[in-house]
């Protein structure tokens, strides 16, 4: 089995986007931004795996690394962040999950 060394964008994001599908139909069901997020979900897994398997003959659509969890972690902690709040626990998961953003894009875009 071949190594997959760099793990496109469209992986990452396909895998948030399904996260967030699955989350979407359990809290609210079926809505609108459930299709969105299903949508998302199809084209960034099906481009992350063809980039993939195009690459390694590995098919592997969905990842979990750095970007996923600080979108995720961005994602649950953006309305509960509030500059008056003394609870500093959301804050510091929110800035995690930006600083695991950031850090990704950079060495993204250092690669390319």
């Amino acid at each position: 089995m071949s190594k997959i060394n760099n793990i496109p964008l469209a992986s990452s994001l396909g895998t948030y986007f399904l996260i967030m599908t699955i989350l979407t139909a359990f809290e609210s069901g079926i809505v609108f931004s459930f299709w969105i997020y299903l949508f998302a979900t199809m084209v960034s897994g099906g481009l992350g795996g063809y980039k993939i398997l195009k690459e390694t003959n590995t098919v592997a659509p969905f990842a979990i690394d750095g970007l996923t969890l600080g979108l995720l972690l961005i994602t649950y902690f953006f309305d509960k962040v509030k500059l008056d709040n003394t609870e500093t626990g959301s804050v510091i998961a929110f800035s995690i999950g930006l600083l695991l953003v950031v850090r990704y894009l950079i060495k993204y875009f250092k690669k390319s």
